[in-house]
């Protein structure tokens, strides 16, 4: 079980999921949108096998998140990254667009809001084996 923070990077929203052991993990998706990176030419949606096909399957996996706002689909099942995970898709971006992110997403992840809460139906994380 975890819990969904929201925080922002330069108006980009980014949620941010901290497991009970406290580790946070990231929406690859979100944090894709930010930074502009896999991002499928055609629908202008983030690609997040693309953005995760270096990262070790131990440092993601599909964690279901509630979407209340698209009440036909309640939940989604969603690409997270753990922080070296994160690194690891941020080292094939441009030093110079990933180095405001790095710099702030230590900071960000502390300073996030919650959004969603156990109590509120967020489900538990699934592996992506």
């Amino acid at each position: 079980m975890g819990i969904v923070k929201m925080t922002e990077f330069e108006g980009c929203p980014i949620r941010i999921v901290e497991q009970d052991d406290q580790s946070k993990w990231y929406v690859t998706a979100d944090v894709c949108r930010c930074l502009g990176i896999a991002i499928n030419s055609r629908t202008g949606k983030p690609n997040v096998t693309v953005a995760t096909r270096d990262v070790d399957d131990q440092h993601k996996q599909k964690y279901r998140i509630e979407t209340p706002e698209n009440p036909k689909n309640p939940w989604i099942d969603m690409m997270i990254v753990s922080q070296l995970g994160l690194d690891t898709i941020l080292n094939e971006v441009a030093e110079a667009r990933a180095l405001p992110f790095k710099t702030r997403y230590f900071q960000a992840s502390s300073a996030a809001r919650t959004v969603h809460s156990p109590e509120h139906g967020l489900a538990q994380s699934q592996s992506n084996t």
